[in-house]
């Protein structure tokens, strides 16, 4: 990627549904929206294991033509059954189904989803290659970042950016960059893109 790109994990937080989209906007019109703000966005693992070939289709259609990238959250384990839907994922939405983003343990992926970048969070684990640390959480593998607080100093924001950004390897310049937990403060998630935007980022 040539740039950093800001996301959220999910599209749906309980914490902004209601002060970021129209009130009278039908559910199935939410992610369509949410593109217009951010170019990715992190799949809790119950929604993304829950898609049917037709919601496949929809989001085929939908980000026809856009710059729109989807990275996919795994908590659990993975089964045959979870690998075999990320292999579905892949084969309709193509290279807009990016990467994995592993939770809690360094998983060894089989190689049937080898067209994913693989990152990992831990508070103890790392992936071999590139690896940032904020607050004592390691993010390591492919580069993607995420942390699940985010703090509304605006300094303390562009901090974080800046370390982030000079840790990715030479030939990289920019990333995604998800912003998780149970409370996402949307306004700040904005703030956040914006910063970066300002920093030339």
């Amino acid at each position: 990627m040539d740039n950093l790109i800001i996301g959220t994990q999910g599209w749906e937080s309980q914490s902004w549904l209601d002060t970021f989209y129209p009130e009278d906007m039908p559910e199935d019109w939410r992610l369509d929206y949410y593109s217009n703000f951010f170019e990715c966005v992190l799949v809790e693992e119950s929604v993304w294991q829950s898609w049917a070939e037709e919601t496949l289709e929809d989001l085929v259609d939908m980000f026809e033509g856009e710059n729109f990238w989807f990275f996919f959250d795994v908590v659990n384990d993975l089964t045959e059954q979870s690998v075999g839907q990320l292999q579905k994922i892949k084969q309709f939405l193509h290279q807009r189904a990016a990467g994995i983003v592993l939770k809690t343990s360094n998983q060894h992926l089989p190689e049937t989803l080898k067209d994913y970048t693989v990152t990992l969070v831990s508070k103890t684990d790392k992936r071999d290659g590139w690896c940032w640390e904020y607050e004592g959480v390691f993010v390591s593998g492919d580069p993607v970042g995420y942390v699940d607080q985010l703090s509304s100093d605006g300094k303390v924001q562009s901090g974080m950016l800046k370390q982030f950004m000079q840790s990715l390897p030479e030939d990289l310049s920019g990333a995604p960059f998800f912003i998780g937990g149970e409370k996402i403060d949307i306004d700040q998630v904005k703030n956040l893109k914006i910063v970066g935007e300002i920093m030339g980022y």
